[in-house]
């Protein structure tokens, strides 16, 4: 996640969050929910 970060802020970027999700789990629906709403609520007024 680390190289993603760099790489992605050298191109001028800003990450204010990252995830990782665990494509084979049973509950990845779940979780990828769970992070839209985590990462989406960071920018609302």
């Amino acid at each position: 996640m680390s190289k993603m970060t760099t790489s992605l802020e050298a191109k001028g970027a800003v990450v204010n969050s990252t995830a990782i999700i665990n494509w084979s789990h049973k509950k990845r629906q779940q979780h990828i929910e769970k992070l839209a709403q985590r990462f989406s609520s960071q920018y609302k007024a």
